[in-house]
């Protein structure tokens, strides 16, 4: 009677353990959900700007949403798109019977010595409450893997409470993991993702470029369309004020220019794509619904960093005017051409810039001047007056080198054409090699061919000397009709005319068709037409302007340089609005209009932190000062198996009842 009693006591003893060191839900109350140390909440309630603002706060003791980076941004267009907590959507989002699982991937851990690593860093969990079931959960994974770029490595799944908790760690001893747990509770499921690991996520990269606007498309497999350039007419250093329906990070112009073609209905109120604007040095596209044809008085034509394009209403596959061209001179400074002829060589520069001038002022100029040596006098630059051109040319002064390499330059010459191209997209490649020949290598096959690997490239040699050698130069071109001499070089000036404007037919065949399938339909919408709102895709964010006319957030704070770079693209400056609200297509709007009821987000900082959440559900009540782990509870475990074998005992077999509530609000 005693060992039974004994017995029952100490099953009473470790099932008081065990729900000591169960881990309750999850930071955040239910249908709120934790991401980048926040709890966040999309309503499913209509609310003008300042009753949602006030809700935010008296009702659940937090703010109308701030946006402080891109990380956050992409999190609320992910949360708007998967309806994680509108509970009217709340069936569609957990009907995961269509829904395939990548079972292969995922791997069931169990154990009372198994390790659950974690990372304190900002955005290294994503937990969400109210999930239908385990799959569900596990789906989760592998969506923001895929739409968030976020790498998710392992999954907690509370059943009980149907919270799932996406880890950005599994494995013990990782670098970015600074804490730890050791045994798995029997109120969660653990599974580590096993199918691919970390490779430069930008959600958890320290030095993530904030220069973004706004990045919309993960998937960066973008396709160009050949020759699309035709069906745009382009403005340097320009862009329309105030316009940005959908922005694209991280995508060359072409590919801009093709996603732009193809949007017939993918911006606000299903329109059209218009216009671009396309930011060069962070390959940012910003598309828009508006044309510069209604919107004149916001066009702005001194904007440093970024080149506009207005789009056509068909495409011009015979335009020259608008070809990106790329054009590279290598003169010859060695003694043996003289003070005169290397003048004159500048000259011909001048003469066939003038020339490639008429038919499209879309040009890139370098130059090289070689002798015993090989010099870049100028890398790749687009002038945007000819005359600024003109003045950088006369300052080129002639080398003068004792004899010439001319073989050393022209294959350094080529590798840089070729990193140049590789960076920028050019629709024409020409390169002008100035120089009678005459070189310092004994026999002729030393002499390298001048290749671009480019479709479109062409390479002419002009010999201003009374003599040269053909035999080099003909090595250099491989065509003789590509051989020109100071007598009949200005023939050159009109074949370029012929060259430059002749396209591909399997390209225009291919842009046709493309063409049918996207072609512009002016009969959807009026280019004066503003917007009809679209309350429901549309969420108040907490900005605003204050008494003194000046964004603020909600509890008071100014943007920091992330959103300020997008309140310079709304033009807030020129005072066009008081309150900022953000539409499911990842468009930010500002507006005047601030009693107009739309969806709102609400968020608040929890009072504890992941690793002090983890660290309180795993302490010994008994031992508040120094908490004891779960490995210590462990090691205690096994110091008092051999007390209990003999009593048939059996811990790893025991099922205890889970009592644990749901999570309350931290406030």
């Amino acid at each position: 009677m005693f060992k039974i009693k004994y017995i029952f006591f100490y099953v009473f003893i470790i099932n008081f353990i065990y729900q000591n060191i169960f881990i309750n839900a999850i930071l955040c109350p239910p249908l709120w959900t934790y991401f980048d140390d926040n709890c966040w909440l999309l309503s499913k309630n209509l609310l003008s700007y300042k009753q949602a603002k006030r809700e935010c706060e008296e009702r659940y003791h937090g703010i109308l949403t701030k946006v402080d980076s891109v990380d956050q941004e992409n999190f609320i267009y992910y949360m708007i798109e998967n309806n994680i907590i509108d509970e009217e959507n709340f069936i569609k989002f957990n009907d995961d019977n269509n829904e395939k699982l990548s079972k292969k991937c995922f791997k069931r851990v169990i154990g009372k010595d198994s390790e659950i690593s974690f990372s304190s860093k900002y955005n290294s969990i994503i937990a969400f409450s109210e999930v239908l079931n385990l799959k569900t959960c596990l789906k989760q994974c592998e969506k923001v893997r895929e739409n968030l770029n976020f790498n998710c490595l392992s999954v907690l799944w509370y059943p009980e409470t149907r919270d799932c908790l996406l880890n950005s760690e599994k494995e013990t001893g990782s670098e970015k993991s600074n804490f730890s747990i050791v045994g798995i509770p029997n109120n969660i499921i653990y599974y580590e993702y096993t199918c691919s690991d970390f490779i430069d996520f930008s959600l958890l990269d320290d030095n993530i470029n904030i220069n973004n606007f706004k990045s919309t498309n993960f998937e960066k497999n973008f396709l160009e369309i050949s020759n699309v350039r035709t069906c745009f007419g382009k403005h340097r250093h320009s862009s329309l004020k105030g316009f940005a329906d959908k922005v694209i990070s991280s995508i060359s112009e072409r590919e801009c220019l093709s996603e732009c073609w193809r949007c017939t209905n993918c911006l606000t109120n299903s329109s059209s794509c218009k216009s671009v604007t396309y930011y060069k040095e962070s390959g940012e596209c910003i598309m828009a619904s508006a044309s510069i044809k209604s919107n004149k008085e916001k066009f702005n034509n001194i904007e440093e960093l970024s080149d506009f394009f207005d789009r056509k209403r068909e495409c011009n596959i015979e335009d020259c005017e608008n070809k990106e061209i790329l054009i590279s001179f290598i003169l010859d400074g060695s003694e043996s051409i003289g003070i005169d002829v290397f003048n004159k060589s500048l000259n011909v520069v001048n003469e066939i810039l003038e020339q490639i001038n008429e038919i499209s002022i879309f040009w890139n100029v370098m130059i090289f001047q070689f002798g015993s040596e090989h010099y870049t006098e100028l890398k790749s630059k687009q002038f945007d007056k000819l005359q600024d051109f003109r003045n950088f040319l006369s300052q080129i002064g002639w080398r003068r080198e004792p004899y010439s390499n001319l073989v050393k330059s022209l294959e350094l010459t080529m590798s840089t054409i070729g990193d140049e191209i590789s960076k920028k997209q050019y629709d024409e490649v020409i390169t002008f090699i100035i120089t009678d020949g005459y070189t310092n290598v004994s026999a002729i096959e030393e002499i390298p061919r001048f290749l671009i690997d480019f479709p479109s490239a062409y390479t002419y040699s002009i010999s201003l000397t009374d003599t040269f050698d053909s035999n080099v130069l003909s090595k250099v071109v491989i065509d003789e009709n590509k051989i020109f001499s100071r007598k009949n070089y200005t023939q050159l000036l009109s074949i370029l005319q012929e060259k430059l404007c002749t396209f591909n037919i399997q390209d225009v065949s291919k842009l046709s068709i493309q063409k049918n399938e996207t072609q512009f339909d002016f009969k959807m919408s009026s280019l004066n037409e503003d917007p009809e709102p679209d309350i429901l895709n549309e969420i108040w964010v907490g900005l605003g302007r204050n008494e003194y006319g000046e964004m603020k957030w909600s509890d008071n704070t100014s943007p920091n340089s992330y959103f300020k770079k997008i309140l310079h693209k709304l033009e807030v400056e020129g005072y066009n609005g008081n309150c900022i609200y953000f539409q499911k297509n990842q468009k930010w709007m500002i507006t005047d209009d601030c009693d107009i009821k739309r969806r709102y987000i609400c968020r608040f900082k929890p009072s504890l932190t992941i690793e002090e959440k983890f660290k309180r559900d795993y302490s010994m009540r008994t031992d508040i000062s120094t908490p004891k782990s779960v490995w210590t509870l462990q090691n205690e475990f096994e110091k008092n198996k051999d007390t209990t074998k003999d009593n048939n005992i059996n811990f790893e077999d025991l099922s205890l009842k889970n009592n644990i509530d749901s999570v309350k609000d931290p406030f």
